[in-house]
């Protein structure tokens, strides 16, 4: 009876306890801006990085550069959320250019006891042209060209 007792002790402490499954993951897509020799205009000076603002709808996202951050330095930062369809980003690169960027987002949730919910860049265009979509230390590089 004694161990009838403990094991029903024993299941009450197990069902108490919660599972730490640890932080989320947050993904980011890092865009570098290029000419076509493949030199990056922020860091050539081309652009400054400080000037650059991202809008999202109502909201705006300043210090985008993160120039002392290395390998991510002189590369536009965004970090990713939904919803899970087309996101569009106006990015002001200087007075006189503001560009359009269109993210395809969906969001993982993964099984497991833990499940983890993270967003993944489907498809990416910048003023209407379609860009390649690289991994970038398991977050998202886009590369854009500007004449």
């Amino acid at each position: 009876m004694k161990y009838f007792v403990f094991l029903i002790v024993l299941l009450f402490a197990a069902c108490g306890k919660t599972t730490d499954c640890g932080d989320p993951i947050f993904k980011s897509l890092f865009i570098k801006i290029t000419n076509a020799a493949g030199e990056n205009l922020i860091e050539q000076g081309e652009i400054v990085g400080d000037n650059i603002i991202v809008r999202n709808g109502m909201t705006e996202y300043t210090n985008v550069v993160l120039s002392t951050v290395e390998p991510i330095k002189n590369y536009i930062t965004l970090n990713l959320n939904g919803p899970t369809t087309d996101v569009t980003y106006e990015i002001k690169l200087s007075e006189t250019r503001t560009d359009i960027l269109v993210l395809g987002l969906s969001n993982v949730i993964s099984d497991g006891i833990c499940p983890i919910s993270f967003w993944l860049v489907e498809s990416a265009s910048y003023n209407g042209e379609d860009l390649l979509i690289e991994d970038f230390n398991e977050d998202f590089l886009v590369t854009v060209v500007l004449e």
